[in-house]
């Protein structure tokens, strides 16, 4: 009996000892698995507002560069060009006598394409 006593009790001991240590690993792991979901949305979150900063500072650029590609097509208006050159720099069109046409040979010049 005595033996059998003694095995109840290691077998007892054992599964105590089995059961805390089941319980340890895995509440290691819950652990560690909800650190890394931590750290992992954190980085998520990040990495989304990074990429919002960059969207909205690239439609302020785009914003800009329409601005500016209207502002650069109004400037170069004929109509307005010739308004300003009328109104504000008091300049007029050169009468039929004052226009001269030179007619300028193809070898006389270098030529660049696009």
């Amino acid at each position: 009996m005595p033996d059998h006593y003694h095995q109840k009790i290691y077998k007892n001991r054992r599964q105590r000892i089995n059961t805390i240590l089941i319980s340890s690993i895995c509440g290691t792991l819950v652990f560690v698995t909800s650190f890394a979901y931590i750290y992992l949305n954190s980085k998520l979150i990040q990495t989304q507002h990074n990429l919002k900063s960059a969207i909205t500072s690239w439609q302020k650029d785009q914003s800009k560069f329409n601005e500016l590609t209207s502002q650069l097509a109004k400037v170069y208006n004929l109509d307005v060009i010739e308004n300003k050159a009328i109104n504000e720099l008091f300049m007029h069109k050169p009468m039929a006598h004052q226009i001269v046409y030179i007619d300028v040979g193809e070898e006389s010049f270098t030529r660049y394409d696009k």
